[in-house]
């Protein structure tokens, strides 16, 4: 059995660092696209709840300041039985209770999400649990194949073979909203036994108070200024009721953080604090007139905002899977062997140090690990012909300021032209020399590309089309300009 949850550990983390790398490249496709403007990925992200895994911010070109998030839970599902398919989620499986860690309790993430509720949370916000397992058939009479534009991030979806689902609004599955109800109500109930165990004041701030401030009112009795108690409707409730619910909550976290009180509480020695704000809308609430069902009205509203926000992304490809997508979505200039290794590093280093990965992280990541073979052997060339030159014409000094006269200094200037074509009476190589300090001039630096090399044998465009995307793709356009050495003429491309 140890060896079972090892492996299912080990394939776990796998899919879920490799959903990661498809969301990264993914997101680097569509910036290169102008799809996206910025964007930064968080690993394990510990703000999130238990949508944690993978936390996306970004923002649209045409709304740059307007910051949209994805939440990511990925759930692999591993059989151990190769013959057998991997079991579906089924209508009990999203069911399962809040507090007993099923891996796709869909009350155990509507708690999460409630947790971190702010009813004025600016920006986009999406919840996706994502899995390699299917959904069973009887499930789809609730749910809404959702479908993604392929310039959205949530595009990542089709890239890994998942099927987006979202709760029907037209078809309610009234049993999953009915346990979200009692969920919540069960975790008020903990989070006052928390408060009452740590002798804190329980808090305006926390939004589960302010859901259910009118049914808090009907349970409590004030003793003094932000002091309350337990009244005698919430001792005697039936277990039924939203208050007994509320009980039973409050009983299993008492009991638990209290092993020397026994199995039955003392009530009357429990006392609630209470801070003002909170403390004024409880006596108010008190006044009002209540039923049962009206507890339930801003639950209801959060619960139908949720449904919204949420996405089940089920029969994702399995890691081994994703590994090979990873390939094959990978941009053609990177070294991609050598690249998977590097991003797999890259995030796993995330996940250790909770660290967020920005769009220009990334850039300076694949500069920093050489992630195009072409360029890094350029800039080895470059470097070593240079330190030649300066050798071989140290005695020579050029005047800046007849630099600054010539025509490929205005070319460099103010250029409308992509391609200048530099000749002098001097040789190539002093040739290159000017050039290199025409180019500094302006803090460009140079990047020389030898015609005559053996890797120009089949095609010099082809060469210099992949070079030039790379350098385009992690912003060097505006530090290098690239000069060929030599006569070789370019094919059109």
């Amino acid at each position: 059995m140890e060896g079972a949850r090892g492996r299912s550990s080990m394939h776990g983390n796998s899919y879920h660092l490799r959903m990661a790398m498809v969301v990264l490249l993914r997101a680097f496709t569509l910036r290169r696209e102008d799809k996206l403007s910025e964007f930064k990925i968080t690993m394990e992200d510990p703000n999130a709840g238990k949508f944690d895994d993978v936390v996306f911010q970004y923002s649209s070109p045409c709304t740059p300041k307007d910051l949209a998030y994805v939440y990511i839970q990925a759930k692999h599902k591993q059989t151990s039985d190769r013959v057998r398919n991997v079991q579906s989620i089924t209508e009990a499986t999203l069911l399962t209770k809040w507090n007993s860690k099923g891996a796709f309790s869909i009350p155990m993430y509507f708690v999460s999400y409630l947790n971190g509720y702010e009813e004025s949370l600016a920006g986009s916000h999406t919840y996706i649990l994502c899995t390699n397992a299917s959904i069973d058939r009887h499930l789809l009479e609730y749910m809404t194949i959702q479908t993604q534009e392929v310039d959205h991030i949530l595009s990542f979806c089709d890239a890994i073979g998942g099927t987006c689902y979202s709760f029907s609004s037209e078809n309610e599955f009234k049993t999953l909203t009915n346990e979200l109800r009692n969920a919540s109500l069960e975790k008020l109930g903990q989070m006052i036994a928390q408060h009452v165990k740590n002798k804190k004041p329980i808090s305006c701030n926390i939004c589960i108070f302010n859901i259910y401030v009118t049914l808090i009112a009907k349970f409590v009795h004030e003793l003094d200024t932000g002091i309350f108690q337990f009244n005698e409707g919430f001792r005697s409730s039936e277990d039924s009721t939203a208050i007994g619910i509320v009980r039973s909550g409050f009983m299993e976290e008492y009991l638990k953080s209290n092993p020397k009180a026994g199995p039955t509480v003392e009530w009357e020695k429990i006392q609630i604090m209470v801070d003002q704000p909170l403390s004024n809308s409880i006596l108010k609430a008190s006044s009002e007139s209540y039923e049962e069902t009206s507890c339930y009205d801003i639950v209801n509203i959060v619960i139908q905002q949720f449904y919204k926000k949420f996405i089940l992304v089920c029969g994702s490809m399995n890691a081994t899977q994703l590994g090979q997508t990873i390939m094959d979505i990978m941009p053609n200039w990177m070294q991609k062997e050598a690249a998977f290794s590097n991003l797999t590093n890259l995030l796993l280093n995330g996940m250790s140090e909770t660290t967020q990965l920005s769009l220009q992280d990334l850039k300076q990541y694949f500069i920093e690990t050489n992630a195009n073979k072409m360029f890094t052997n350029f800039q080895d060339f470059t470097k070593k012909y240079q330190e030649s030159m300066q050798v071989k014409y140290s005695h020579i000094i050029v005047d800046s300021n007849c630099l600054k006269d010539t025509a490929l200094n205005e070319f460099i200037r103010c250029t409308t032209q992509y391609v200048y074509r530099y000749r002098c009476t001097t040789n190539m190589n002093m040739n290159a020399l000017i050039v290199s300090q025409t180019l500094a001039l302006h803090k460009y630096q140079c990047l020389f590309v030898n015609s005559a090399s053996s890797i120009f044998q089949v095609n010099i465009s082809d060469v210099l089309c992949e070079l030039m995307e790379f350098i385009t793709a992690v912003d060097l356009s505006t530090e290098y300009i690239i000069t060929i050495l030599g006569q070789q003429e370019l094919k059109q491309h």
